[in-house]
């Protein structure tokens, strides 16, 4: 049968929908002239999406990878010195604050333990007032300019150490730990805000974990290194030998262990060793 006579109903049909579009197009209908633009429109605008979300999903593995081969990224320069600064300050701080400090405030003392309460309550109490205005004064001022004020307040605290043993005051390496409180509370924030700022948008997590891996082995440094001297000197630490002092008690010649010369050779050396970070 012919199209004609087959199907007359879908031949009207379609022949009435065209002709409703050729004269919708030659009527200037909105509607219709329309149409065709906005599908355009919205399948650039799909495209546009899609090729924006591949795009984005992509930032992430290319930072994460750093190369095609899945190594890291280089590592800036200041995260580099970031932690050089912590193993060395830590590796320092480990061999006098956190070993043979109270026991040098109690020969300086006298014998008197209330002293070292005072003395190292005076660096915490720094550095806790002092935080707080760092951070501040980091995003005011910059985080270099923040690091060389605590630099400098560092070895002031050097100096004030070394003088404490000289004059063997303990009030004077009250002033000393002070001082460090306050090198403490202005570098912490200042060199965590560094570390942050040079990622440029890599993985924080990695780099923290970085510092913090140096900060672990630097702290054990200073109590191995007192450990050995502990070994070789003896184990009399209020520094008498009753074996060899011949009387009763501690009453004799000190003549091994940890007598106030060895603590003090301990403390002027973490000291100094601070004073290298410091410089930095």
């Amino acid at each position: 049968p012919s199209e004609s006579s087959g199907f007359p109903g879908r031949r009207s049909g379609e022949e009435e929908r065209r002709s409703g579009r050729r004269s919708g197009r030659e009527m200037g209908s909105p509607l219709m002239a329309a149409a065709p633009e906005a599908l355009v429109l919205e399948r650039s605008g799909r495209q546009e999406r899609r090729a924006r979300a591949e795009s984005s999903s992509s930032i992430p593995l290319d930072r994460g990878a750093g190369s095609s081969s899945g190594a890291p990224p280089p590592l800036h320069r200041n995260i580099r010195f970031s932690i050089a600064f912590t193993f060395l300050l830590y590796a320092a701080r480990g061999l006098w604050q956190s070993t043979v400090l109270a026991l040098y405030i109690v020969q300086l003392s006298g014998g008197a333990k209330a002293p070292i309460g005072f003395v190292q309550g005076a660096q915490g109490i720094a550095t806790l007032a002092v935080a707080g205005p760092a951070g501040w004064a980091c995003d005011r001022f910059g985080r270099a300019r923040v690091l060389q004020a605590a630099g400098v307040c560092g070895l002031l605290a050097v100096g004030c150490t070394l003088l404490a043993v000289w004059l063997e005051s303990v009030l004077t390496l009250g002033v000393a730990l002070g001082l460090w409180g306050i090198f403490s509370g202005a570098h912490t924030p200042a060199l965590g805000a560094l570390i942050a700022d040079s990622a440029a948008g890599g993985p924080l997590a990695r780099l923290y974990v970085l510092r913090q891996i140096a900060l672990q082995l630097a702290t054990a440094i200073g109590p191995a290194v007192v450990l050995c001297v502990f070994v070789v000197r003896g184990n009399s630490p209020g520094g008498s030998d009753p074996g060899q002092t011949g009387g009763s008690g501690g009453s004799g010649e000190a003549t091994d262990g940890w007598d106030e010369t060895l603590c003090a050779a301990l403390v002027v050396a973490g000291a100094v060793a601070q004073a290298v970070p410091c410089l930095m």
